[in-house]
C-alpha cells in the first residue's frame, strides 16, 4: 500500500511573519555587540601602510653626499602608488579604489572606537589603516570613543550646494563629537583632549586641511573639523614647519636632490627632495654600488603635474661613521 505524501500550502503571511522574527533576532544581537563596546566584532585585516621608517645602525650618521653617488631614472607611473595623494582636489575616484569608512571604526581586537554620522560612507583604501590607527590612538591616549566621522568621499560634492570639494577626493573627513550618554552632537574643536589630534594627527598621515591663520592662501574659513590624509611624509613636513596644504609645492621647490630634505624620524631616516619632470617622465633615484635603486616613492605635486616629491629610504652603505664632536681650540693669554 503506498502513502500518498500531502503538500501543506502556507499562507503568505507565514513566510512574511518568519521573515520579520529573522530581521529581529540579527538587530538584537547587533544593538548587544555596539553596546558591548564591539567585543565580539571580528577584527578587519588590514594591509600593512607605508612607513617612512628604516632602520640604522648605531654609531652611524646619513652622508649625504653618497646619496648623489649614482642614480637611477624610474617612470612615474612605477613610483606612485596614487596620482592624486597630493592633488588639491583630485576628482573622480574609482569605486575599485573606495572602502567603507565602517571598517577604520574598530580597533584591532574589536572595539568600537568612533561612530560614524551614516553607515554608507566612503574613503580611500590607502586611508583606511591610517584613520584607523590614529582613531585607537587617540583611544589609547585619552580612553575616549566619542569622535564621530560626520562625513567622507563624496563623488559630486564639488557641484553640491553646502559641501567641500576636498572630498571628492576620497582622502578627507569631517569630524564631530558624538556624547553617547546624553546622545548629544556637538563640533569637533581642537580644545581639551582633543588637542591631541593638532599634536599626533601627524604621525598616521593626517593634517587639518584648513588651520587657522591660512584662509587667504586656502579661499576657506578656517576648520578645525576637517582631516586629509597626504602621507606621513608631507604630513610631517606640513606640520612641523606651521604650512598649510597649499604651501607644500613652494616649500619643498628649495629641496632638490642636491639639496634634500633629511628627516630624522628616532634613527630612522627618509630623504625627501622635489623633481621638476622634462618629457621623459623620469625621477632620478640614489643607486647603489650594484647599481640598485633605493625604496622610492614618488607623488605629482601642483597643478600641473609637472613636478613630483619623491621620498628614498637609505640603505646602510650611505651612512658613515659619526664624526665625534670635536672641541673648540681655546687660545688662553696665560700673560695676559
Amino acid at each position: 500500500m503506498s502513502v500518498k505524501k500531502r503538500r501543506i500550502k502556507l499562507p503568505p503571511w507565514v513566510f512574511g511573519l518568519a521573515g520579520a522574527a529573522l530581521w529581529f533576532v540579527i538587530g538584537v544581537i547587533g544593538v548587544a555587540a555596539l553596546r558591548s563596546g564591539g567585543s565580539d566584532i571580528e577584527p578587519k585585516e588590514f594591509p600593512p601602510r607605508f612607513s617612512v621608517d628604516a632602520p640604522v645602525p648605531d654609531g652611524l650618521e646619513l652622508d649625504t653626499a653618497l646619496l648623489k653617488r649614482s642614480f637611477m631614472y624610474a617612470d612615474i607611473e612605477s613610483l606612485s602608488p596614487d596620482d592624486t595623494l597630493l592633488a588639491k582636489n583630485g576628482g573622480e575616484v574609482p569605486p575599485a579604489k573606495l572602502q567603507p569608512v565602517f571598517n577604520a571604526v574598530f580597533s584591532k581586537d574589536g572595539l568600537q572606537i568612533a561612530s560614524l554620522k551614516d553607515s554608507r560612507l566612503k574613503c580611500r583604501a590607502e586611508a583606511i589603516v591610517p584613520l584607523s590607527e590614529m582613531l585607537d590612538g587617540f583611544y589609547n591616549a585619552t580612553g575616549l570613543r566619542t569622535i564621530m566621522i560626520n562625513a567622507a568621499y563624496e563623488p559630486d560634492a564639488s557641484a553640491a550646494a553646502g559641501k567641500c570639494a576636498e572630498h571628492n577626493n576620497g582622502y578627507s573627513f569631517d569630524f564631530g563629537i558624538y556624547l553617547k550618554d546624553s546622545d548629544r552632537r556637538t563640533a569637533f574643536t581642537i580644545e581639551s583632549d582633543y588637542r591631541w589630534f593638532a599634536a599626533h594627527a601627524w604621525e598616521y598621515g593626517f593634517v587639518q586641511r584648513y588651520p587657522q591663520g591660512s584662509e587667504e592662501l586656502t579661499g576657506v574659513a578656517a576648520r578645525d573639523d576637517h582631516f586629509r590624509y597626504v602621507g606621513r611624509v608631507a604630513a610631517r613636513i606640513l606640520t612641523e614647519n606651521s604650512l598649510c596644504f597649499e604651501q607644500l609645492d613652494e616649500f619643498m621647490r628649495g629641496h632638490t636632490i642636491d639639496d634634500p630634505l633629511v628627516l630624522n624620524d628616532g634613527g630612522s631616516y627618509v630623504v625627501v627632495y622635489y623633481h621638476k619632470l622634462d618629457e621623459s617622465r623620469k625621477v632620478p633615484v640614489p643607486a647603489t654600488k650594484e647599481g640598485e635603486p633605493l625604496p622610492c616613492e614618488a607623488y605629482y605635486i601642483g597643478k600641473d603635474r609637472k613636478a613630483v616629491i619623491a621620498a628614498v629610504r637609505p640603505t646602510v652603505e650611505f651612512f658613515t661613521e659619526a664624526k665625534a664632536p670635536t672641541e673648540p681650540d681655546l687660545d688662553l693669554d696665560i700673560d695676559g
